[in-house]
């Protein structure tokens, strides 16, 4: 998978966009706040398939 860099290509997995390659992101941690799962994320960040991070 490929697009521009920080796009959400998938949400289960979460995976993102980063050039001409894609990664899956495991845990997020958001500025000034805890680590999380991305799944925890997720549920409480109402995101679609094409949003830029």
């Amino acid at each position: 998978m490929s697009g521009a860099a920080g796009t959400i290509l998938s949400l289960k997995p979460f995976v993102v966009a980063c050039g001409d390659k894609s990664v899956e992101l495991i845990e997020i941690q958001p500025q000034g706040k805890k680590r999380m799962t991305a799944q925890a994320f997720l549920a409480g960040h109402k995101l679609n398939i094409g949003d830029k991070l």
